[in-house]
């Protein structure tokens, strides 16, 4: 699976965001914080997403703190 994002403008990041209320916009970012049971879960969680963010040639900028991501 190998998809090229497209840059969204103001509008159309704003309208997606208001049906997702967990996330939140800073600057160019978007941001939210998952907590998981552990940090096991917490850091599987990230290394399931990064193999996904590798084939799209994303990288997030993230981190994790015990069971938070």
């Amino acid at each position: 699976m190998s998809t090229t994002p497209t840059k969204l403008a103001d509008a159309d990041i704003a309208a997606k965001l208001a049906h997702h209320p967990q996330w939140t916009r800073e600057n160019h970012t978007i941001t939210r914080t998952l907590v998981f049971d552990n940090f096991i879960k917490a850091f599987g969680f990230m290394t399931e997403v990064a193999l996904l963010a590798q084939e799209m040639n994303h990288h997030p900028d993230w981190q994790n703190v015990y069971n938070k991501v």
